[in-house]
């Protein structure tokens, strides 16, 4: 969701600001629908597993470990 929300830009140093991720997370819920946010879990897990080759590989890994640490969530 936020790798690929149209709502939002979150580029590669602002997943290490809590108060931004946090605050991009709300945006980013509140401008989405369930299936959008599906899709994008999938495309996210995709790239992240390495199914799909992507530039974004290195950035949704570390977005992923932000996610982790902030909301103390399995990303």
């Amino acid at each position: 969701m936020l790798t690929y929300s149209p709502s939002l830009v979150l580029l590669g140093d602002d997943v290490d600001d809590p108060t931004l991720l946090r605050e991009s997370a709300a945006v980013a819920l509140a401008d989405s629908e369930d299936w959008e946010r599906e899709a994008w879990a999938g495309m996210a897990l995709d790239v992240l597993t390495g199914r799909t080759p992507s530039v974004l590989a290195g950035f949704v890994g570390r977005l992923a470990a932000a996610i982790t640490r902030e909301f103390e969530v399995a990303a």
